[in-house]
């Protein structure tokens, strides 16, 4: 479209725009705006340009524009703001809608974790039509084969539900399976203000550590961050906690021992040794209760940054925990939902593709 049309100015567009609008506005014979636009090239290539860098910032475009027409955006701004509240309102009523259902789901995670720790034996009632056939045939050949010895519930059962789930393996070492067998069950539960969410974790006793329950809690701000904003981008993350665990001596799956023989060179021992042992910190699954902290008086950027990058992680994983990992945990436990997953993810590719 030539030249100037990618240096005209803010100022020169909006000149152009303000006074199409101020020629037009008593001419209900002659064109519209839209149509003066179509037919002028070059300030449509400018106006889309510059669109593209007024994203937070004031184009000067309001500003210039007639005293009715900018009594009119103030208006239309209002009604946007009276529908922030609406929209606000709208979440509001969905959280409550959550917990409402939270408590029609927890009569079944009481159900799943008798299941899964062997405190309730599935009767054909609790099966599903296909599973109750398999069960009469097995019953047929139970005469014919040896008898197995009998395993309580669903051993592992958390431990490979989540080592399933792509995000949730690369956090379980090697080291960590041990501890994680001891999980008996995971919960989540909203909190006061709807928003925020706390994830429990259970454990049955073990040599590991003396907690019996391990929490993981996320505060967040269910109103937008600042009384100007018009738009609603979901609830704000504010911070995370989890608790401390109380390992047992020598039990800490988050550090590893290093030792190492030290021989003195100097004064009336030389050449004695002596051994000498240090902590360092490891990969654990466990660091998820120990999110990063930023001090309040913390100015380095890039340890901001980076605490930041580690927090949205944290969230992330939370959110994978709460809206995946517990409603759905049979299905990670037997894979299914991987292939649920791939399937989303396929379908996700396709309609980009068309787009």
């Amino acid at each position: 479209f030539g030249a100037e049309s990618s240096t005209m100015s803010t100022k020169d567009l909006a000149e152009q725009i303000s006074n199409a609008i101020s020629s037009r506005s008593g001419s209900a014979n002659e064109s519209s705006i839209t149509e003066q636009l179509m037919q002028n090239p070059e300030l449509l290539a400018a106006l889309s340009n510059q669109l593209q860098n007024l994203v937070g910032t004031s184009s000067g475009l309001v500003e210039s524009l007639p005293l009715p027409v900018r009594r009119r955006i103030n208006a239309l701004k209002k009604l946007q703001r009276q529908h922030l509240e609406i929209e606000l309102e709208y979440h509001a009523a969905i959280a409550e809608l959550e917990k409402v259902y939270q408590k029609k789901y927890a009569p079944l995670y009481d159900k799943r974790q008798k299941i899964i720790e062997g405190d309730y034996e599935p009767t054909k009632e609790d099966l599903d039509d296909e599973e109750e056939e398999e069960e009469d045939k097995a019953e047929e050949k139970e005469d014919e084969e040896e008898e197995e010895e009998d395993m309580k519930g669903v051993p592992e059962f958390w431990l490979t539900a989540m080592s399933t789930h792509e995000h949730l393996s690369e956090l379980i070492q090697d080291h960590d399976q041990d501890v994680l067998e001891y999980l008996t069950d995971v919960r989540t539960e909203l909190l006061d203000n709807n928003t925020s969410f706390r994830l429990s974790f259970f454990f049955s006793e073990n040599p590991f550590f003396k907690n019996s329950v391990l929490y993981k809690t996320y505060n967040l701000d269910p109103l937008p961050e600042s009384e100007e904003d018009l738009v609603y981008v979901g609830p704000i993350f504010r911070s995370t906690e989890g608790t401390a665990i109380e390992w047992h001596k020598g039990k800490n799956v988050t550090v590893k021992v290093i030792t190492h023989k030290q021989r003195k060179t100097k004064g009336k021992h030389t050449g004695k040794t002596r051994t000498v042992t240090k902590t360092e910190a490891q990969p654990s699954f466990f660091n998820f209760f120990s999110p990063p902290e930023v001090s309040e008086d913390e100015e380095n950027p890039e340890v901001l940054q980076a605490a930041s990058e580690l927090l949205h992680h944290d969230y992330e994983l939370g959110e994978v925990i709460r809206d995946q990992i517990v409603p759905k945990a049979v299905l990670w436990f037997t894979g299914e939902a991987q292939e649920f997953d791939a399937e989303g993810m396929m379908d996700e590719e396709e309609e980009e593709e068309e787009e």
